[in-house]
This record gives C-alpha cells, sequence and structure tokens, in this order.
C-alpha cells in the first residue's frame, strides 16, 4: 500500500501504474500536509511518497518525524524538485527510507517504491538516469 502527498497529475500516472502492479495493493493520495498523519494513521501504509516541496503548513521534516514515530513501519520516501546533498543528508538523518527528484516518470518511481519496500535505501537525484 502507497501513500503519496502531492499534487494531481503525480497521483494520476502513478495510479494507472500501481493499479497494473500486482504488489501493491492501494494507493491514497493525500491532497495536504495536514491529511498525511490522519490518513496514514488510518490505513498504515507500506511506503510514503512525501513531497518535500509540497508540505504546506507544516514542515516535511515534521511530518517525517510524526510518520516514523506514529506509523513507523512506514518506510517514508522525500521527493523534491531541488535535491542536495544537504537535503538527503537531513532526510535520512532523520529516518527516509530515500529521495527521489521531481521528474522521474512513473516507471520509475514504481521502481524506487519496489526497491524501498525490499529494505534498500533510494537515493535518485537525476530524472535521467
Amino acid at each position: 500500500m502507497l501513500c503519496i502527498v502531492d499534487d494531481p497529475p503525480l497521483v494520476e500516472a502513478l495510479g494507472v501504474h500501481i493499479q497494473e502492479a500486482p504488489d501493491f495493493a492501494a494507493l491514497h493520495p493525500i491532497g495536504g500536509s495536514d491529511e498525511v498523519m490522519v490518513v496514514a494513521k488510518r490505513v498504515k501504509p507500506s511506503v510514503v511518497l512525501l513531497d518535500f516541496d509540497r508540505s504546506g503548513d507544516v514542515s516535511a521534516m515534521t511530518i517525517l518525524n510524526e510518520l516514523r514515530r506514529d506509523v513507523p513501519d512506514a518506510r517514508v520516501v522525500v521527493m523534491s524538485g531541488a535535491p542536495n546533498g544537504e537535503l538527503v543528508a537531513r532526510s535520512l538523518s532523520h529516518g527516509a527510507a530515500g529521495l527521489v527528484t521531481k521528474g522521474l516518470s512513473a516507471d520509475r518511481l514504481v521502481h524506487a517504491m519496489r526497491r524501498v519496500l525490499g529494505g534498500d535505501a533510494v537515493i535518485m537525484l537525476d530524472a535521467t538516469t
């Protein structure tokens, strides 16, 4: 099960791939930071794709800390439009299972989520490789 905190175009693109992937049971789009913990506590996702750039009133690092505390089995992958070494270090030190750049194809995002579910840490900072 995958929860995603991002805008509708990515949710739609991933939704098509998730429906075709037997290893993902469901996709739960979350519209904003105020909904993250409510939905995550209810559905207990395996993976949360957290948009660092769209966290709203609550910082992505605060959400990440709350997810790690309240839904400890969820693997969290932070996504950013401007990833850098500092963000990678901060995300990993706060318990993220990885960091990916926006602009990755839906296929590559699904691949990253599978790797995270398999226990790997994933860092994909370049949308083209």
